[in-house]
């Protein structure tokens, strides 16, 4: 059932505002920086979505504040490295269906912003804004993707 919502909140996400159209200037052929930074973006982002669909499901949504997420940390509600690497792969698979980062260039100034942002998520408005559909990207990551 969670795969089908993370399809479900993958294609409505917002994920293309991350890809940006590319100037001749921008470009310069295929890059395998241009892809691996794509891919360590969606990583990054699959990493988030993932860790904080697990809070929630070991019974912290966020709302708790700081002292539920230790206690639900404490409580062994994680999944295992291995449970939480296959959620990961399957985030990065069904997100592949929205962003191919096998035809990213390169990126903008933005994209170590973009990670940063990434990172610093709050749990809580992640899982709220999956919930209600209104999940966007944060605003650095917007055309950080450079595209053919």
């Amino acid at each position: 059932m969670r795969k089908t919502s993370l399809s479900k909140a993958l294609l409505a996400l917002g994920l293309p505002a991350a890809l940006g159209a590319c100037d001749s200037a921008a470009s310069g052929g295929a890059d395998t920086t241009g892809i691996d930074q794509c891919s360590a973006l969606m990583r990054e982002f699959c990493g988030t979505v993932t860790d904080c669909s697990s809070q929630a499901a070991a019974g912290d949504a966020g709302a708790a504040g700081a002292a539920g997420a230790a206690g639900a940390a404490g409580a062994g509600g994680e999944p295992s490295t291995d449970a939480r690497e296959a959620a990961i792969d399957d985030c990065l698979k069904n997100s592949a269906l929205v962003i191919d980062c096998s035809r990213a260039e390169g990126v903008t100034y933005k994209y170590d912003a973009c990670m940063s942002a990434l990172g610093a998520l709050e749990c809580g408005a992640v899982n709220q804004s999956m919930l209600d559909g209104s999940f966007t990207l944060p605003a650095t990551c917007d055309g950080v993707i450079l595209v053919e």
